[in-house]
């Protein structure tokens, strides 16, 4: 079982879509997967009821804004765990990165999402000491412009780089149909053109992004296999 964690500590940098989108393409291409839902406001939990015929086969949604996220986290049983978390800072938040076998940091590029991005890495840190084990990340762009990366943006990969801050090649572009399942229900690839501008170009970017995720998960497992032999 692979734990993804989708961290910040704050709202409104494309956390939920991002892990929606991954989602979407796993289970599309049969990776049965669960997506835990831990965000108060419930949106990925108001997605799923928006399937008139339930959600796919080999997708399970479940909430964990009202109990223990460790302990959601630890009765899914499926080959990867997609998991929401609140944006913000709390004891919650900290158990769920402590489970994690991935944890993802978007933002969109600007200088306080960038300090922010520095917070949750600092409680990965801390995790990593408390659980005595490695704990992967990746800081990521999300919410972007398709078309171009402005000077202030590229300064700050750069900055994250510089750090030694490890940062996803392939952002989450801004699109509207990452946004429109949230209205719809369904997912990217049941989406026409008259629903969503272009989502097969939505798709394309999802592909690239969760294709970069499993090299990654693939690669710290071997990386484990190696250190435990």
């Amino acid at each position: 079982m692979q734990v993804i964690v989708f961290a910040s500590s704050k709202g409104g940098v494309g956390k939920t879509t991002s892990a929606l989108s991954l989602a979407s393409v796993l289970t599309h291409h049969g990776a049965r997967t669960t997506l835990i839902d831990a965000d108060p406001n419930a949106p990925l939990a108001l997605w799923s009821s928006r399937f008139p015929d339930g959600v796919p086969h080999n997708l399970t949604v479940k909430t964990a804004f009202r109990t223990d996220v460790a302990d959601v986290i630890d009765a899914a049983s499926d080959p990867y765990v997609i998991v929401d978390l609140e944006g913000s800072r709390n004891d919650e938040v900290s158990v769920a990165i402590g489970r994690a076998d991935l944890v993802l940091i978007p933002m969109k590029g600007n200088q306080l999402d960038a300090d922010e991005a520095v917070n949750v890495i600092k409680v990965v840190r801390k995790q990593e000491t408390i659980f005595r084990r490695k704990i992967p990340f990746r800081v990521f762009l999300s919410q972007t412009s398709p078309v171009i990366m402005d000077k202030g943006m590229r300064d700050i990969c750069d900055q994250m780089r510089e750090n030694s801050i490890p940062m996803l090649q392939n952002a989450i572009v801004e699109r509207s149909a990452f946004k429109a399942p949230f209205r719809l229900g369904g997912t990217i690839y049941e989406l026409t053109g008259r629903e969503a501008n272009n989502p097969e170009a939505a798709i394309a970017n999802a592909e690239t992004f969760a294709q970069e995720i499993r090299d990654i998960l693939i690669g710290a497992s071997m990386q484990s296999e190696v250190l435990h032999v």
